[in-house]
């Protein structure tokens, strides 16, 4: 039992007192305001109740009461009087009486209706609004890349761990559906670097097509191939507890920008290159995730369906990420 529920107790044990201070027939429209708000204050009780001591067979029969004196005060008949002169004390109760709520049917009783609540009672089952309870975060995501090959065409570009980084940066939202799930939706901006450890390169025909990993020789550091994408992640988090959660989801993105960088020695001198060009890169990357979090703090793998190239001359090449993640 929570507040609201204490309240509602509280008015339904007033009702007495209002019966009996209501002696006037020119009381009776506040008494049957008084009777809606108790009314009202009773069906958010019932909704809020908790059964562990049958308590709701109790408030259905107080309800029922309530509903009773409800119809008998509406079949009182006013004698008619003279009229005289409104006080404004009674302009303002008839005011009160002219803007009662909308009303409509719950079980046996009648409920009004509270268009700035979260919860709508009609037909006896609460209408949650997931979008009033929306909250923003900044998301901020870091870990390494590599990916898997899946046919044997032509040189294999050896990652290296230590110098293939990922990192994304964005903003999501995060819908509250009930206490235990949470969906996640938003828009990053995604890096995805790599490293190769055997001095390869990414070279493609005139056209555009069949990119291959060719060797160079007189690099003097790893070639960096540079990709990034503007992504849409949408995930669904599943509380355990009150700090651990799983992350189910997955993404969508748009190749931006992709780059190579490397430096050569010619002779006695370095020179540092870097190209820019499409490459024969798949346009469109999506993939699927989850992980496993601690309060803001995620630990996430990520599959990226996608292959790497839109024609890649019979290779195929699957992005795969291991990070973490925190949501500010």
């Amino acid at each position: 039992m929570n507040k609201r529920t204490l309240f509602a107790y509280g008015a339904l044990m007033c009702l007495p007192f209002l019966g009996s201070t209501q002696t006037q027939t020119s009381d009776l429209p506040s008494l049957k305001y008084y009777l809606y708000e108790a009314q009202t204050n009773l069906n958010y009780a019932r909704y809020y109740a908790n059964d562990t001591f049958n308590i709701l067979p109790l408030l259905d029969s107080t309800g029922a009461s309530l509903q009773r004196l409800i119809d008998f005060s509406e079949q009182i008949v006013l004698p008619e009087v003279i009229a005289e002169p409104l006080s404004e004390q009674v302009m303002v109760d008839q005011q009160a009486e002219t803007n009662y709520p909308s009303e409509y049917t719950y079980s046996d009783t009648t409920v009004i209706d509270h268009p700035d609540s979260d919860f709508d009672f009609g037909g006896g089952f609460p209408s949650f609004n997931p979008l009033r309870k929306m909250k923003s975060h900044f998301l901020v995501e870091i870990g390494i890349n590599n990916f898997k090959r899946s046919t044997n065409v032509g040189i294999i570009p050896e990652i290296s761990p230590g110098r293939s980084w990922f990192w994304n940066l964005g903003l999501t939202r995060e819908i509250k559906l009930s206490p235990t799930f949470h969906l996640n939706f938003g828009l990053t901006y995604m890096f995805n670097g790599f490293s190769f450890g055997n001095d390869v390169i990414l070279e493609t025909d005139e056209d555009g097509t069949n990119p291959e990993f060719i060797a160079l020789s007189n690099i003097k550091n790893e070639p960096c191939l540079d990709i990034h994408y503007l992504t849409i992640p949408l995930s669904l988090d599943i509380n355990l507890s009150k700090s651990l959660k799983l992350n189910l989801g997955g993404l969508a993105g748009y190749r931006m920008y992709t780059s190579q960088n490397y430096s050569i020695r010619e002779n006695s001198e370095e020179v540092e290159i870097t190209r820019k060009d499409n490459y024969g890169l798949n346009n469109w990357m999506y993939g699927l995730k989850g992980g496993i979090g601690f309060g803001a703090w995620d630990i996430f793998f990520q599959y990226n369906v996608s292959n790497l190239f839109k024609n890649g001359g019979g290779q195929k090449f699957n992005v795969f990420l291991i990070g973490s993640s925190w949501r500010i």
